[in-house]
């Protein structure tokens, strides 16, 4: 088995993923080394904060109508769908995710073509 052990390297330091143990003193053996950092982490975390901010846009949206509280073509309906959707279609373009693009994308561009006619309910009852 692969283990990581720490070998050195600059204030940070770096692992090397070593076969079998191998170090410098036995070359030859397969190995990859990679900086120890909390970069990707930290990415990862934010941009879950932003999908579950664009899904939360999309879901306040949807329940303000099912309670009847929102319009449906109201432009504060428009605008929570197109803003949600359009942060999710561009992290489904980040994660290669092209079905979920097409849903995403689709719903960001109907809502906002709907928000540029401009033809809203003057009321709820509308």
């Amino acid at each position: 088995m692969n283990y990581p052990t720490k070998t050195g390297g600059s204030a940070g330091g770096w692992v090397a993923w070593t076969a079998g143990g191998a170090t410098r003193d036995r070359p030859g053996r397969e190995r990859c080394r990679t900086r120890s950092s909390k970069d990707g982490a930290q990415t990862a975390m934010t941009l879950t904060f932003i999908e579950v901010g664009g899904s939360l846009l999309i879901l306040a949206a949807f329940a303000a109508t099912q309670l009847g509280r929102l319009d449906a073509h109201s432009p504060t309906y428009l605008v929570l769908n197109a803003a949600g959707s359009t942060v999710l279609a561009v992290i489904a373009i980040a994660h290669s995710a092209w079905g979920f693009l097409l849903l995403e994308a689709t719903w960001a561009v109907v809502s906002t073509v709907a928000l540029a006619a401009g033809r809203f309910p003057r009321d709820r009852g509308e």
